[in-house]
């Protein structure tokens, strides 16, 4: 009996021993390995698309499954490495190499699909405009920066020969890390000055900044004005129009009227 019992506890050791082998060498399976590195691989890590919000994208309600609206999300939304090129959509989408270097493109061009794309224009228009109003924004800020913001001010306490303290203040200046973004963008190279090599940097040309806002601002008031103009004479064109049906109908109104007075009724005729 004690012989049994040890053969029986060493049988169920090994099975499991054995399984756990199993399923620890399936866990080391490389499938995930080079899906990974299939990814890594794409034009753009694929958590961008979750930061676009695809309600914005007017699919003119075609019917179309999941694989094609991310192509299409790729494929439209304007300022992403896969805009208007449809090979790397395709493959950012999840289709296989063959069907985005040759099928796609036949899926680019049916009618559906060139009716969206048209549909969502303005999407690159709105970018190529907020892009224009950001450059404004940055002459702005390189026309008008204050140069104090680029220098940390250093104290130290000194002391005469007398022994008495007094306080030196200097100028340093500050490092790329520890600026603003608009502080940056108002930086256009670095220089050294002096036998000491002093590095400085080349900051953006004041005058040219406001010069050029200048004469956005005149470009502005003189669309503006042309398109006051234009508005006006629509106006007028319309007045016009109406003017000469108005004159129009008073004419046949008049012409009725005297008709009616030179018609004579039937009785008068059966008199003479």
């Amino acid at each position: 009996m004690g012989k049994t019992t040890a053969k029986t506890a060493k049988k169920p050791l090994k099975k499991t021993t054995a399984k756990t082998k199993a399923s620890s060498k399936t866990t080391k399976k490389p499938a995930y390995g080079k899906k990974a590195k299939a990814t890594n691989k794409s034009v753009y890590p694929s958590k961008t698309l979750a930061k676009i919000d695809p309600v914005q994208i007017d699919f003119c309600g075609v019917e179309l499954n999941d694989r094609q609206i991310k192509f299409l999300i790729n494929f439209i939304i304007p300022g992403q490495p896969c805009f208007h090129n449809a090979y790397k959509s395709a493959i950012e989408a999840g289709y296989a190499e063959t069907v985005a270097r040759v099928d796609i493109h036949g899926f680019v061009h049916r009618s559906e699909i060139k009716q969206i794309i048209r549909r969502n224009e303005y999407l690159l228009h709105d970018m190529v405009h907020n892009s224009a109003m950001r450059a404004v924004q940055i002459k702005q800020e390189r026309a008008f920066f204050d140069p104090l913001d680029y220098f940390d001010i250093a104290e130290e306490t000194l002391y005469t020969k007398q022994g008495d303290p007094y306080m030196k203040r200097s100028l340093k200046l500050k490092e790329l890390a520890d600026m603003t973004l608009e502080q940056r963008q108002c930086i256009d190279g670095m220089d050294s000055k002096g036998t000491g090599n002093v590095p400085v940097y080349m900051m953006a040309n004041r005058g040219d900044e406001l010069n050029d806002l200048i004469k956005l601002d005149k470009e502005y008031e003189k669309a503006a004005a042309n398109k006051e103009d234009d508005e006006d004479e629509s106006i007028e064109v319309i007045m016009e129009r109406l003017t000469v049906k108005k004159t129009v109908r008073q004419v046949k109104d008049e012409t009725s009227r005297a008709a009616g007075l030179v018609r004579l009724p039937k009785s008068a005729v059966t008199e003479l």
